[in-house]
Formats: structure tokens, C-alpha cells, sequence
């Protein structure tokens, strides 16, 4: 049986996926494994492939402090594996987003959160 905090975090991650849907985002993949790891949620819009980082925290500011610097570094490896692996999405710019749910409050999306490299 799960754990109520990795079900508390798939349904975050179905909430955003939802919220950036209802934004114009065409959602192409949730809890995407890949050899470098998972990502929570791959969207694009337009020629904008996003990577999203899904955290279901009790503040905003918890959220954007959980991304470790090697959290991301793998995040980065995971995305040019999918630009890799999808010759289709190969023209398409990266971007990395974050989107912290709150108990209670609006999803906070945070465009940018971090860039390649950091």
C-alpha cells in the first residue's frame, strides 16, 4: 500500500497537470522515467517543451527550497534524454518549471525556476 504523503504527491501532480492543461499546455507525459530519472510532468505550448517539477509543500517558499541543486542537474539530464530519445521535439527550447501545491491555496507556478546548468 502507498504512503498518504506519495499519494498526496500524485495528486498534486494530477492537479497541475490539470491547471497547465486548463493554461493551453498540451500535457505529454506524467512521472516520466527516464535513465536519468523521473519527471513529474512534461508540457509543451507552442515551440516551448516544459519540464515541471511538482511539490506538494505546507508553505510556497518549502517548494521552491526542496529543488537541490542535484535534484535539477538530474532534471537537466533527464530532459536532453527526451530531446534525445523524441526527434520531434529536438527544435523545441527547454524551460524548467516548478509548481508548488498548498493545502488550500491556488497552485503557485513558478516559469523559469531554474535554468540548465545551475
Amino acid at each position: 500500500m502507498k504512503s498518504r504523503r506519495w499519494q498526496k504527491g500524485v495528486d498534486a501532480e494530477q492537479a497541475a497537470a490539470d491547471f497547465l492543461a486548463a493554461q493551453g499546455y498540451a500535457v505529454l507525459a506524467q512521472r516520466l522515467r527516464t535513465p536519468a530519472g523521473e519527471i513529474d510532468l512534461v508540457v509543451r505550448r507552442g515551440e516551448d517543451l516544459v519540464i515541471v517539477e511538482v511539490k506538494a509543500r505546507a508553505t510556497t517558499d518549502g517548494g521552491l527550497e526542496a529543488i537541490s541543486r542535484r535534484q535539477r542537474q538530474r532534471l537537466t539530464g533527464a530532459a536532453a534524454w527526451l530531446l534525445g530519445a523524441d526527434p520531434e521535439l529536438a527544435h523545441c527550447s527547454v524551460r524548467f518549471d516548478c509548481i508548488i501545491a498548498v493545502p488550500g491555496l491556488p497552485l503557485y507556478h513558478v516559469e523559469n525556476a531554474w535554468f540548465e546548468g545551475e
